[in-house]
């Protein structure tokens, strides 16, 4: 299942009326640049109800009249139009969603939040305009009833929803976003669908591609595998100057031995064609469980990137 932003509706409550057009179109430039940097970092869509675009930000001003408003940026305007799921095409998790809702009952402050409720639902993040105080938090609390038939009764909780309202918010949840990416992945070819978005500081040449794809439901190492990516795409985030520093990775990373490298037959398992068409030995490893995996990479210092050149079994060394 894909991460979305789900809208807050509550965000947008009557209470702001009577606040200025200057200060709703304040509140929609910040919503736009949070779905921009949220879209970068992998969130597919925002999620929104069929009449959003006739919420009523302050008096006499609404969602529709921002996106005609001529003093407002025209590609601001364009994202925000852009930036919704099909009402036509919905996405099938989003279809199954919207039919399981009704078995739910979403309150915030003891107020329906059907916003919220979508996003604990989709376990994807929601998003509010920044109106007020309340909505500058990175989880809000939702009180959920549920009609639980085994037991004939009604079942009341609570659960923490992520929330955005500010760019600054989408860093503090990198760890979530990355956990639910890792395990929304059941085969290689959604992976491989994914890998421009998610990571776009490794570069995946042709052989990682093909095996990637080749993964089927099941494979055991696959999930570890995409965690291992994040571990090098973080790094490369973080990646401001010198060379490549292995001890920086959470997980242990190893060079080839002395015995790989020396003997030319065991160096070309790990020698890959580069885009360039030029070769390279790409002796870095991470080890994936379970059989002893290996992933191959290249780290580039000079463009502070890393070359993925292979995902699979152990390859043979002067020992095996």
């Amino acid at each position: 299942m894909d991460i979305y932003l789900v809208f807050n509706e509550l965000s947008a409550s009557g209470e702001h009326v009577n606040q200025t057009e200057y200060e709703a179109r304040v509140w929609m430039s910040e919503f736009e640049q949070v779905i921009t940097a949220a879209r970068k970092s992998g969130l597919i869509a925002l999620k929104t109800p069929e009449d959003f675009f006739d919420t009523l930000l302050v008096k006499g001003y609404r969602i529709r009249d921002w996106l005609r408003d001529h003093s407002v940026d025209h590609e601001q305007q364009q994202r925000i139009r852009s930036a919704g799921t099909s009402l036509y095409h919905l996405p099938d998790d989003i279809a199954e969603t919207e039919e399981r809702r009704s078995a739910f009952e979403f309150r915030h402050g003891g107020i329906p939040a059907l916003g919220l409720g979508s996003a604990y639902l989709l376990e994807s993040i929601a998003v509010s305009l920044n109106t007020g105080e309340q909505w500058q938090v990175t989880s809000i609390a939702l009180d959920i009833e549920e009609f639980d038939e085994q037991i004939d009764e009604i079942v009341s909780r609570q659960e923490s929803v992520p929330h955005v309202c500010q760019t600054d918010h989408l860093p503090i949840h990198r760890d979530w976003i990355q956990d639910r990416f890792t395990t929304s992945v059941d085969y290689g070819s959604y992976l491989l669908n994914k890998c421009t978005m998610w990571f776009p500081n490794l570069l995946f040449i042709d052989n990682a591609q093909v095996q990637i794809g080749a993964m089927k439901r099941g494979t055991p190492q696959l999930r570890q595998a995409v965690r291992k990516l994040f571990e090098l795409e973080n790094y490369c985030v973080n990646w401001r100057e010198g060379g490549f520093n292995p001890q920086q990775l959470a997980s242990k990373v190893s060079p080839e031995s002395v015995s790989v490298r020396n003997n030319p037959q065991l160096r070309g398992l790990r020698t890959f064609v580069l885009p360039d068409q030029t070769e390279a030995f790409f002796e870095w490893h991470l080890r994936l469980t379970p059989n002893a995996w290996r992933l191959h990479f290249l780290p580039d210092a000079q463009k502070r990137m890393i070359f993925v050149g292979y995902i699979g079994e152990h390859l043979p060394t002067a020992k095996l």
